[in-house]
């Protein structure tokens, strides 16, 4: 189990080639953005993005993930470049809205901190469907780095404010976790082995 956005961009293209190099092992993913009980869903291993891993299960962390904050050159152009966190009360900004509080973003520098009550009037809580509407020009989103890694390549969107750093879920560690076990699958160590192997590009230095 991972989370949706993680699941469809990062483990997805690893999905073929690990069933091509195994064909005796089965692959069953499950996309969920919520809390995960490993024994009463018979799931194997679950991905979580996040600074506070679960403390009853194994971990193994495979890379980091931080949030960055983007807009699209046209936005930019139009509506001019936030160069600190409170100019984004002049800003639409994209929000996930799936609590009261996901429009308030929270930004460190140093011992400097802000807290923004952003609004907009654009709100979802898909990164595919922000991302998209950041890229037509509909206002500043907030996206893990695996979510914004080849539109900044492509410039197709630009990070804005980012000599601050975004409070957020969705970032951290990629902690890899499952049940401790005395006797660990084959099969489940081929995975783990195989994921971690291939994870090294998301992480963060």
């Amino acid at each position: 189990a991972a989370p949706k956005a993680f699941l469809s961009i990062v483990l997805q293209p690893l999905v073929t080639p690990f069933l091509t190099k195994y064909p005796d092992i089965q692959l069953k993913l499950k996309a969920s953005d919520g809390e995960i009980d490993l024994v009463s869903e018979g799931i194997d291993v679950v991905f979580r993005l996040t600074e506070k891993p679960s403390e009853g299960l194994v971990l193994k962390q495979i890379g980091k993930v931080s949030l960055s904050l983007c807009a699209s050159p046209d936005y930019l152009a139009r509506r001019g470049t936030p160069i600190v966190p409170t100019d984004l009360l002049q800003h639409d900004c994209i929000f996930l809205g799936e609590t009261a509080t996901d429009h308030i973003w929270d930004f460190v520098k140093d011992d400097e901190f802000h807290t923004i009550p952003v609004t907009g009037r654009y709100a979802v809580n898909h990164s595919q469907m922000r991302l998209r509407g950041v890229l037509d020009g509909l206002g500043i989103g907030i996206f893990p780095d695996f979510v914004i890694k080849k539109p900044l390549q492509d410039g197709t969107v630009k990070e804005v404010l980012s000599d601050w750093t975004i409070k957020g879920n969705y970032q951290g560690d990629i902690a890899l976790q499952f049940a401790q076990t005395k006797f660990m699958p084959a099969r489940l160590r081929v995975f783990i082995d195989y994921v971690s192997e291939h994870l090294y590009q998301y992480t963060v230095h």
